[in-house]
């Protein structure tokens, strides 16, 4: 075993759900936006770590009402990371407006 298929076991890296959370990110990207270059490659890392980190707690929760195999745990980081694109765009503005204001 290499040192990355370490890291991943260790650190308990999911990459399907981050590469759904990734591409829930890109997803988004469809619409127009004023987003620079570097402000969509940050979101599809926020993104893609939103949804690795949020999936498994959420899906922890819903299991008291309904099983979710593991396509909807895809699905469900899909949707996480499109929202995780929702919330550093809100970050991104506000940092905007607050170093205009001065």
């Amino acid at each position: 075993m290499n040192w990355m298929d370490e890291w991943i076991q260790e650190t308990g890296f999911k990459v399907g759900v981050w590469i759904a959370g990734a591409l829930g990110s890109v997803a988004s990207f469809l619409k127009p936006q004023n987003l620079k270059w570097y402000e969509r490659c940050l979101t599809v890392f926020v993104g893609g770590f939103s949804a690795m980190y949020l999936t498994p707690p959420f899906l922890d929760w819903v299991s008291e009402w309904k099983q979710i195999g593991q396509s909807g745990e895809l699905a469900v980081a899909y949707l996480i990371g499109y929202s995780g694109l929702k919330s550093i765009e809100m970050g991104i503005s506000k940092v905007k407006s607050t170093i205009q204001k001065k």
